[in-house]
C-alpha cells in the first residue's frame, strides 16, 4: 500500500536492500528551497566574479611571461569585477530587505 505523497524509486527492490519509496515532507522541502535560494546569484554577481577570475588569469600570465602591460590589465579587470560583484551583492541585499517587508 502506498502512502499519499510517496515517491517510488524506479529500479529499487527489497532484495537489494534499497529503499522502495520515500515520503515527501513539506517542512523539509521548504527548508531545501530556502537553502537553494541562499546560493542563487544575480547576473551582476556572476559577471563580476567571472571578470575577477579573468583578471587573476591575466595577472598570472603577465607575471609568468614578464609582460607588465598584461599584468596591469589583469589588475584592472580584477578591480572592475570586484566593483560589479559588489553592485550585485548590494542589489541582493536590497532584494532580501524588500522580501522581509
Amino acid at each position: 500500500m502506498r502512502r499519499p505523497g510517496a515517491v517510488v524509486i524506479p529500479g529499487a527492490s527489497a532484495s537489494t536492500g534499497t529503499a522502495l519509496a520515500f515520503w515527501r515532507c513539506p517542512r523539509i522541502d521548504a527548508i531545501r528551497i530556502h537553502h537553494f535560494k541562499e546560493f542563487v546569484m544575480n547576473k551582476d554577481q556572476v559577471q563580476g566574479r567571472a571578470e575577477q577570475v579573468k583578471g587573476d588569469i591575466k595577472e598570472a600570465a603577465g607575471k609568468m611571461v614578464g609582460n607588465q602591460k598584461l599584468q596591469g590589465e589583469g589588475l584592472v579587470d580584477q578591480a572592475k569585477g570586484k566593483a560589479q560583484a559588489g553592485y550585485g551583492d548590494a542589489k541582493e541585499q536590497v532584494k532580501k530587505g524588500i522580501d522581509r517587508i
